[in-house]
């Protein structure tokens, strides 16, 4: 009877690679099944951006409403997170550890009060997109200063649900280096002219609403193209709709 079907603890399966919407490889799960279908998690790892993503030791019960489990992100690297979730225009260095609880539920999975931190050390931030090209006044310093900064401490807390929108509190603390920073809109000094400074210590408290789903599939589409090819398979077989009003009686 499979679904009474018990072992002793720490039966291991290991995983080369999976696609949940963000890629993993070289997976080992260690488990135990349970009387009453449940599993007991004993250890799962994977390795993820040149670090790892683990699911922390917990009980399952199949079929429940809701599971709840947490997440722990150890020693990622963040120039290839940023490569694996293919975000352009922002290059960054520097490693990060974290954890993220997670509910699942029959239709969704939500993440509660989501927290990951900088290693000590920090590391580099580097934004050259077009969102602040027609920025002004403080707004304008805080671009330029993003194009090359230096972080020292840096803080993201996640919520939300990941098949609707996922809210991001992004916080870090730096300086700029590289590229002088112009100041002249916001110090301006009579008599003295522009004031370029490098070095200047900022506090950035950024808060970013973004569908999660959109991103995922986009990152997975990069280790699986056979989601992008199912998708124009399809937008090829949708019919043409008869835009040719009918004649009249």
């Amino acid at each position: 009877d499979f679904f009474h079907l018990t072992t002793l603890p720490g039966q291991e399966v290991t995983v080369e690679t999976l696609n949940p919407g963000l890629i993993v490889h070289n997976g080992r799960v260690r488990f135990q099944l349970l009387p009453d279908q449940r599993v007991n998690i004993e250890r799962a790892e994977f390795e993820f951006a040149s670090g790892t993503l683990a699911m922390m030791p917990t009980t399952i019960p199949f079929g429940a409403e809701a599971t709840r489990f947490e997440l722990a992100l150890h020693n990622v690297d963040a120039s290839a997170l940023l490569a694996t979730l293919n975000i352009p225009d922002l290059a960054a260095t520097g490693r990060i550890d974290g954890a993220f609880p997670l509910v699942l539920t029959r239709r969704t999975a939500l993440i509660q009060n989501g927290e990951l931190h900088a290693q000590p050390g920090g590391g580099t931030i580097s934004y050259v997109g077009h969102a602040g090209d027609n920025a002004i006044g403080p707004a304008r310093v805080a671009f330029d200063a993003l194009k090359s900064f230096r972080y020292d401490d840096l803080r993201i807390t996640l919520n939300g649900d990941l098949s609707d929108e996922l809210v991001s509190s992004i916080e870090f603390t730096g300086h700029n280096s590289g590229r002088a920073v112009d100041l002249g809109d916001i110090v301006p000094i009579p008599g003295v002219g522009r004031v370029t400074v490098r070095g200047v210590p900022f506090a950035f408290h950024v808060t970013l609403t973004a569908p999660f789903r959109s991103l995922a599939e986009t990152a997975a589409s990069i280790g699986d193209p056979t989601a992008i090819l199912h998708q124009a398979r399809e937008q090829q077989q949708t019919p043409p709709v008869d835009q040719t009003p009918p004649a009249p009686r």
